[in-house]
This record gives structure tokens, C-alpha cells and sequence, in this order.
């Protein structure tokens, strides 16, 4: 199975059709290189671009405040999260756009952001 996957891979590059049909399987066989090329960002929050591993307090499009650490998960087309808790192991995807943002702490030192 795994050489057959190859083909498909080579044959799918070839013919330029990128992520059309990817599955688990076909992308964990990609090299690293070729996985960042292929990769879509398109689902990515733009005003959260930065802010991974960050505890932000936003407030929503509809005027609810909260606050969360932001993720990203994995995969050919990964999206932000709102991670509710910084020993959370996932979240829910994070809204297209926000009214505003604003960093609370920095996740990886830990230290409150000077305001």
C-alpha cells in the first residue's frame, strides 16, 4: 500500500493537484519540505497570526468577551483554537474574526504582558 501511495503522491505533484483527495496516510508520507509547500493556511485566523502559545482575551463579533490560550492544529489545512485552559490538550475551532484582542500572558515564559 505504501508504494501505491507514493505513486499517487508523485502522480497528484505532477499534475500539480496539491491537497485534491489528500488523506492521513498519502500526507504522512510527504517529506517535511513538502508538507509546509502543500500546506493551506486560508483556514488560519489573520488577527491570531502571532499569537500561538499566547492566553488572549477577545471579544467576539457578537460582544461576548472571553478569554483563551490560542493553538493551531495539525494537518494539509490547520485553523486556530481557543484553548480554554493551558493544560487543555485541544480546543474548539477559533471565530474568523474578532473585535478585538488582547494579550494577557505569554505562554512561554509565562510572564504577564505589561500593559
Amino acid at each position: 500500500m505504501t508504494r501505491e501511495l507514493q505513486a499517487i503522491n508523485k502522480a497528484a505533484a505532477a499534475l500539480g493537484l496539491g491537497l485534491a483527495g489528500m488523506t492521513w496516510e498519502r500526507w504522512m508520507l510527504l517529506s517535511k519540505a513538502e508538507r509546509e509547500r502543500l500546506r493551506d493556511r486560508s483556514c488560519l485566523t489573520p488577527q491570531l497570526k502571532g499569537y500561538e502559545g499566547m492566553r488572549v482575551e477577545v471579544i467576539d463579533d457578537h460582544g461576548e468577551r472571553r478569554r483563551f490560550y490560542v493553538g493551531m492544529s495539525s494537518g494539509w489545512r490547520p485553523c486556530h483554537l481557543e484553548i480554554s485552559r493551558v493544560d487543555s490538550t485541544g480546543g474548539t475551532a477559533a471565530a474568523s474574526s474578532y473585535q478585538s484582542i488582547k494579550i494577557i500572558r505569554n505562554k512561554r515564559t509565562g510572564q504577564p504582558v505589561m500593559r
